[in-house]
């Protein structure tokens, strides 16, 4: 009966280890799980700020490019102050050089801070990246860097209300945000739309569905600042969850390798554990019943010895034949039960080298 709970115990021991290693495993996998998430939320944060900086300066840069333009057109050579300008504290002039190039002059009014600088353009800029590049290495070195004036140029904006959906259009947008997801490693499909404060959408890429608005990343188009009605870039990634779990593909193959390998170990364990209890139990009944079979034998040929010995038994040859015949018999009966003994055995060394080899 010991013995017995021992191997119920033992078995109860494996399935709670064995239990236990696959809730771990599980948690594990979770916890993997949303630390790529939130590494994915990080990127993409991230990658969708660098955006709206880039948007921002995209708006700076194209008001001065478009103040050249007008500039070229003028018959002065000194372009009007812009009131707005003028309310962030800046006095551009524009003045047309030789070779068709262009020199603009920002003098700074009292009290703002800034110091007054003079650079030129040439002719030939026709988009963001050449615009940006050049005005960056102009501004290089000046007091009144070009992010100062990226900031104040785009409160020009602000203050004029353009409409968002006249300043940018769907093409610039996305690959703005694509350059800047796969800087930040993120190789993610996406879809956007810049939508005001009811939702109504302004500017949309081709398969936004705004019923995903929930799952989308939202954004305000001009951070640090106040609007009563401001507009908001949602982006959504429909495959955002598959990225997620391809990333941790191979722990998850491995876990579920681990899982199987200790759950067939489990198996053979406990099919030998109670294959050997049932055998010892077999072998146990056995003992006792071949302990009855030999006791019984042994006392009849004892008592048929005892009877050739009495004197009776000497003078009388039938009932001497009678008690050899009995021993005899007894003695074929004992013989049959030492080779089921044997064959017993047989059977039980089998089973030990089948488990040793298993």
């Amino acid at each position: 009966m010991k013995k017995k709970h021992m191997v119920t115990s033992l078995i109860l021991l494996m399935s709670v280890s064995l239990i236990l290693i696959i809730v771990m495993q599980t948690v594990h996998l979770i916890n993997a799980y949303n630390k790529t998430n939130e590494m994915l939320d990080r990127g993409v944060s991230e990658a969708i700020s660098q955006t709206l900086v880039t948007l921002q300066k995209h708006d700076a840069v194209f008001f001065v490019y478009d103040k050249l333009n007008q500039s070229n057109k003028e018959t002065d050579s000194i372009f009007p102050i812009d009131p707005y300008m003028a309310q962030l504290g800046l006095n551009p002039t524009f003045t047309q050089v030789a070779n068709g190039g262009m020199e603009i002059k920002i003098h700074s009014y009292p009290g703002t801070g800034m110091e007054n600088f003079t650079y030129s353009f040439y002719s030939g800029f026709n988009d963001l990246e050449t615009i940006e590049s050049f005005m960056s290495n102009q501004f290089e070195g000046e007091q009144l860097g070009f992010d100062q004036i990226v900031m104040q140029l785009e409160t020009e904006f602000m203050q004029r209300q353009i409409p968002i959906e006249q300043r940018f259009n769907a093409a610039t947008i996305n690959n703005i945000l694509e350059k800047s997801l796969l800087s930040m490693g993120l190789n993610l499909d996406f879809e956007f739309a810049i939508t005001d404060d009811l939702s109504n959408i302004k500017i949309q890429s081709e398969d936004f569905e705004l019923e995903r608005k929930s799952e989308c990343y939202k954004f305000n188009m001009e951070p640090g600042t106040v609007f009563s009605n401001p507009d908001i870039l949602l982006v959504d990634f429909p495959d955002k969850k598959e990225y997620a779990l391809k990333s941790i593909y191979a722990q998850l193959a491995t876990s579920i390798f681990l899982v199987l390998i200790f759950i067939i170990v489990f198996g053979i364990s406990t099919y030998a554990i109670i294959r050997q209890k049932k055998l010892s139990e077999i072998k146990n009944d056995f003992i006792n019943n071949m302990t009855h079979e030999f006791k019984t034998p042994i006392a009849t040929i004892k008592l048929a010895a005892a009877s050739i010995k009495s004197a009776k038994s000497q003078t009388n040859t039938a009932a001497m034949d009678n008690m050899l015949d009995i021993i005899t018999q007894e003695t074929n009966r004992m013989n049959h039960n030492v080779e089921q003994v044997l064959q017993m055995a047989v059977l039980d060394r089998q089973n030990l080298e089948i488990k040793k080899s298993g």
